[in-house]
C-alpha cells in the first residue's frame, strides 16, 4: 500500500491530468428486490453498487491519465493502484443521484460523481500523506464489505429457508445490516464535505449518520473530528468563546461516545480515539485562580495527558508520545516532555515537528546546543517549513559564538521562503549589520520598514537603520531614524533607548 501511494504521488505531480476539464463520470443500476427487502433498503443496495462501480471508473481514469505501463513497476500494479484510488476517493467525492425510479419489485437509479482533475490530485496527495486518515478509509471499506458479504449470506438463508417459515430472525438481522449500510452512506457524505473543510456540513451528515444508527461508533468518532476542525476555526475568527467550549464539549462527548462503542477494534484504532479525545481535552479550557485570587481558564492539559497515556498503554503510538509531549511541556514538564517526544522519534523518525518541539523543549531547559541540533534534524526532513528556520534563527541569534554561517544562512532562507514579510528582511539586516556589511543591512531595513505597514516593528528598523547609517558615517540621515524611532517608544532588549544620547549626538 504505502508502496502504491508513493508511487501515486509522482505520477500525480507529473500528469497532464491537471490540465484536464471537469469530468462526470454516470452509472446506472437495476436491483431487484428480494423477499427480505423494502424500499429502503433497495435504495440503500443500489447507493452502494452505484459508488463502488463509479469509484473504480475513476480509479481507471487517474491511471489511463498517467499513461502508465504497468510493465514499469510490476504486473499487480494496475489492479492495486485502481483499488487504492477507489478506497481514497471515497473520502474526497459526492454521489449525486440524478434519477431513481422504485417500481416495487425493482428499483433504478442513475447516479453521477463529478471531479475536477486539479481539486482531485490535491485532494488525493493531501489524503496520501494522512496515515490515520487512509487507514479510517480502508476500514471504512472492510466494514463495508463485511456488511455486503453479511447482507449477502442472508439472502441465501432467507431463499433457502422452508416454505412458510418464520424468517423474523433473518429479517431483524437483514434490517439491521441495511441501517448499518445507510448510516455508512451519510459518513461517506460527510467525509467528503469535511476535505473541502465544511466542517458544519459534514457535521450535520454525520448526525444523520447517528440519527439512523445510535450505535454507530464510527459516526460519532467522524463528527468529533468535525466538531474539533470547526473549534479551531472558530477560534482562528472568533477567539475562545461560547461557541468554542459548546463546540469543544461536544467533540470530547461524541470521542467518549465513540470510544464506549468502539468493542472489536484493535488496539491501535482504540489507541488512536484516545489520543483524539486527548487532543481535544486539551485544546479545552478549564477555570483557575491565580496568584492574587482572581479568575483565569487554562487548557487542560492534565485531563489530555491521562487520555494520551491510555492510547499509549493501549498501543506504542508515536502520535500519542508525541501529543503527550506537548502537554506536559505546555504544563512546564519539560524532561518528560523530551523523553516523549524522543520515543516518538524513535517510533517515527520522519515527523519533523516532533523534533521541533523536542528542540523547543530543550530549549526551556537551557540546552541550547542540542536544541539547535533538533530544528537542524526538521530542517532537513522538511527544508520548505519557514517554523523551523525561524526557531534556529532566533535560538543561534540569541547564543551566538561568532560563527554566523548557519545564521545567515536561515536569514537567507526566511527571505526566501516569506518574501513579503518584514521580520524576515530585519532577520537579515540585523546579521549584515553585525557582519559589517551596513550597505546590505541597510537595503534589508529598507524592505522591512516599506512591509511593515502597521508599523509592528517600526521603531527597531528605524533604530538599526540608523545605526547603519551612522557606521557609514551618514550622520544626518541616521539621526532622523534614530529621532523616529525614539517617537515610536521603541525599546532594545537591554531596556530604555537612549533618548538624551540620541539628543547629544544628533545635535
Amino acid at each position: 500500500m504505502k508502496i502504491i501511494l508513493g508511487l501515486l504521488v509522482l505520477f500525480l505531480f507529473q500528469s497532464d491530468i491537471l490540465n484536464a476539464q471537469e469530468k462526470s463520470f454516470i452509472k446506472e443500476y437495476t436491483y431487484k428486490a428480494g423477499e427480505l427487502d423494502s424500499k429502503l433498503s433497495c435504495r440503500a443496495v443500489v447507493i452502494d453498487q452505484l459508488r463502488t462501480i463509479l469509484l473504480q471508473e475513476i480509479g481507471v481514469y487517474v491511471e489511463s491519465e498517467q499513461f502508465l505501463k504497468t510493465s514499469d513497476v510490476g504486473g499487480q500494479f494496475s489492479q492495486d493502484f485502481v483499488e487504492n484510488i477507489a478506497i481514497i476517493s471515497a473520502g474526497i467525492t459526492k454521489l449525486e443521484v440524478v434519477e431513481e425510479k422504485w417500481t416495487g419489485e425493482t428499483y433504478w437509479m442513475k447516479a453521477a460523481i463529478t471531479v475536477d482533475p486539479r481539486s482531485l490530485q490535491e485532494s488525493l496527495n493531501r489524503l496520501i500523506n494522512d496515515k490515520n486518515r487512509v487507514k479510517e478509509l480502508e476500514s471504512l471499506k472492510e466494514e463495508l464489505d463485511k456488511t455486503k458479504e453479511q447482507l449477502s449470506e442472508l439472502r441465501k438463508q432467507s431463499l433457502e429457508s422452508r416454505p412458510n417459515s418464520d424468517n423474523t430472525i433473518i429479517k431483524n438481522q437483514y434490517n439491521n445490516k441495511i441501517i448499518a449500510l445507510n448510516s455508512t452512506e451519510f459518513i461517506i457524505s460527510g467525509l467528503s464535505k469535511y476535505d473541502v473543510n465544511d466542517f458544519k456540513g459534514a457535521i450535520e451528515d454525520f448526525s444523520v449518520a447517528i440519527a439512523i444508527d445510535p450505535r454507530n461508533a464510527r459516526a460519532y468518532l467522524s463528527r468529533a473530528n468535525a466538531e474539533l476542525s470547526l473549534v479551531d476555526t472558530i477560534a482562528a475568527r472568533y477567539g475562545l468563546g461560547k461557541q468554542y467550549d459548546e463546540t469543544i464539549k461536544a467533540a470530547i462527548s461524541d470521542y467518549t461516545r465513540g470510544i464506549d462503542l468502539s468493542s472489536g477494534r484493535t488496539r491501535e484504532e482504540i489507541s488512536f480515539h484516545y489520543t483524539s479525545r486527548g487532543i481535544a481535552k486539551s485544546k479545552s479550557t478549564i477555570p483557575i485562580k491565580d496568584d492574587e485570587g482572581r479568575d483565569r481558564w487554562t487548557f487542560n492539559h492534565e485531563e489530555a495527558i491521562v487520555d494520551f497515556t491510555r492510547a499509549i498503554n493501549s498501543s506504542l503510538s508515536p502520535i500519542a508520545y508525541y501529543y503527550r509531549g506537548i502537554s506536559r511541556m505546555s504544563i512546564g514538564n519539560t524532561l518528560d516532555a523530551i523523553t516523549d517526544f524522543t520515543i516518538s522519534i524513535k517510533l517515527d523518525p520522519q515527523n519533523p515537528d516532533c523534533y521541533s518541539n523536542r528542540g523547543d523543549a530543550r530549549y526551556q531547559n537551557d540546552d541550547y546546543k542540542s536544541a539547535v541540533e533538533d530544528y537542524t534534524r526538521a530542517i532537513e526532513i522538511d527544508p520548505s517549513n519557514y517554523k523551523y528556520y525561524v526557531k534556529r534563527f532566533l535560538v543561534m541569534y540569541e547564543f551566538r559564538d561568532g560563527d554566523y554561517s548557519i545564521l545567515t544562512e536561515d536569514a537567507n532562507k526566511l527571505v526566501e521562503l516569506l518574501p513579503n514579510e518584514h521580520v524576515s528582511y530585519a532577520g537579515r539586516g540585523l546579521i549584515r549589520a553585525e557582519l559589517k556589511d551596513q550597505t546590505g543591512a541597510i537595503k534589508d531595513f529598507n524592505k522591512a520598514i516599506a512591509l511593515d505597514t502597521k508599523n509592528k516593528n517600526s521603531g527597531l528598523y528605524y533604530y538599526r537603520r540608523g545605526l547603519s547609517k551612522m557606521a557609514l558615517n551618514q550622520k544626518e540621515n541616521a539621526c532622523k531614524d534614530l529621532k523616529i524611532a525614539v517617537k515610536t517608544g521603541y525599546k532594545t532588549w537591554r531596556g530604555e533607548v537612549d533618548q538624551k544620547e540620541i539628543i547629544k549626538t544628533c545635535k
